[in-house]
């Protein structure tokens, strides 16, 4: 196929320089036949291109005097032809506007005058005779002009040939007014006057904020809604042919997709379901901008403004809502602080209370026991004085020894059931003084003991209260 195209040039070339006849487009030609030899063996397109260029500039630099030289000795000059297309050097600048120049040629001086008007050729440049008028020779400096045509040429085709495609970009190519192919990132060739860059396509996520739109509710509520899309294209063929202007017909379709979200619902869900609105409002243009090869990744809702009646009706409310919410927590402030001061107080009368009564009942018990102890203490007195007054009503009496003995005996048994710490058994029983004695010892020390266990009870008692 790059064959087809190479010839083509090629012919094109050859008939530009048929009709100048200026030895300059030929090369071309060359160039161009040879780059359709390299496209029969497969080639890539990008080393074509390169061996066009590179055969080009060897044929303009190595062929081009060889060329002139020949059809110029083929062609019978008279004395004046013959200086025609040698080369001079210039002696003083040649200037037309002032009237100067003059060059040397053949080792004679000739007055010369450049070929175009404007143009100042410097002294020490090397001219081309182009042509004699009068005495005058008219020169210019054609191998500069032909080698700036040259590399202004190459430059051209250079740069409408090469295309480097940036990272996350992608360039749509046209063959001939047809889709040909898509290129991603790297470098590429296209050719020349057959191919060009219909479209280049950013495949980034990129970020449109749209303007309010005017949306009705569904209680008859009309506001103001601003959307900002997040979107990404996947198919820049898709985006360059699916629809005239993409951006357009996103903004036209988020306006018709919230009028229809909105229009179900009331005012204050619209108010409370922005996450909602955003997820129905995604999936809907995510189905409809497929064709086109976009996919939608995001919309949000920027900003709601409802009508200005209806915001102070708002504002109205909140401040209503926040008054009776503040009276609210007081009151349950008050209700917890009261509370607390009740249980306070309540659990300071019940402590005070029980202290009372326990001390009440310490107190009832400290006296009971102290008038228990004084009672038995009074009984042994009134038993001990019992027992001595009976030993005295016996020693007054002057009883006989049965009697003192009975007594003895019954004396015995009472300290032998009793507390006594101290018992004496005298060796002879028969001896009654000996048992009195030892009886009323004994009668005497148990009133004492007694006495001072009662006093020692007594007071343990008092220290324990």
């Amino acid at each position: 196929m790059y064959a087809v195209y190479w010839l083509i040039a090629s012919a094109v070339f050859l008939l530009v320089e048929i009709m100048t006849l200026g030895l300059t487009s030929i090369w071309f030609a060359g160039g161009a036949v040879v780059a359709a030899i390299t496209a029969l063996f497969g080639v890539p397109f990008w080393v074509q291109m390169l061996i066009f260029i590179v055969v080009t500039c060897l044929l303009f630099a190595l062929t081009r005097p060889v060329a002139k030289r020949y059809l110029n000795s083929k062609v019978q000059k008279t004395n004046t032809d013959a200086l025609i297309g040698q080369t001079a050097l210039v002696k003083e600048t040649i200037n037309n506007m002032e009237s100067k120049g003059l060059v040397q040629l053949n080792g004679q001086d000739w007055t010369a005058r450049s070929f175009e008007a404007g143009e100042i050729i410097p002294e020490g440049s090397e001219v081309i005779v182009k042509e004699i008028r009068g005495v005058k020779l008219i020169v210019e400096r054609e191998s500069i002009i032909l080698f700036i045509i040259v590399i202004a040429l190459l430059a051209m085709i250079i740069s409408s040939t090469v295309r480097i495609v940036p990272q996350a970009h992608a360039y749509v190519v046209e063959r001939l007014g047809a889709y040909q192919g898509t290129w991603s990132v790297g470098l590429h060739v296209k050719v020349p006057f057959i191919d060009r860059v219909a479209r280049k396509v950013n495949l980034k996520e990129q970020v449109v904020d749209f303007p309010p739109q005017p949306v009705i509710t569904k209680d008859n509520v009309t506001m103001q809604i601003d959307t900002v899309v997040y979107f990404q294209i996947t198919d820049p063929k898709l985006y360059s042919y699916g629809v005239e202007n993409p951006i357009m017909a996103i903004e036209n379709l988020t306006a018709t997709t919230l009028r229809n979200v909105i229009g179900d619902l009331e005012l204050d869900e619209t108010l409370t379901s922005r996450e909602t609105i955003n997820t129905q409002m995604r999936a809907t243009l995510d189905v409809a901008t497929d064709p086109w090869g976009i996919k939608v990744n995001r919309v949000e809702l920027k900003n709601i403004i409802p009508p200005a009646a209806i915001q102070d009706a708002m504002e109205k409310q909140m401040k209503a809502e926040r008054e009776r919410r503040e009276a609210i927590l007081i009151a349950e402030g008050e209700k917890k602080s009261a509370i607390l001061r009740a249980e306070g107080q309540k659990e300071s009368m019940v402590l005070q209370a029980e202290g009372d009564k326990e001390a009440a009942i310490l107190r009832a018990k400290k006296e009971a026991t102290i008038r228990e102890a004084e009672g038995q203490a009074e009984a042994i007195r009134a038993i001990q004085k019992a027992n001595a007054q009976g030993i005295e009503s016996i020693k007054a009496a002057k009883a006989d020894d049965a009697v003192i003995q009975l007594k003895s005996l019954e004396a015995f048994a009472k300290a032998a059931d009793g507390k006594a710490t101290k018992i004496i058994i005298p060796s002879e029983i028969q001896g009654m003084a000996g048992l009195v004695k030892s009886i009323t010892e004994v009668a005497e020390d148990d009133e004492k003991n007694i006495a001072d266990l009662i006093e020692e009870q007594v007071q343990d008692t008092v220290k324990e209260q």
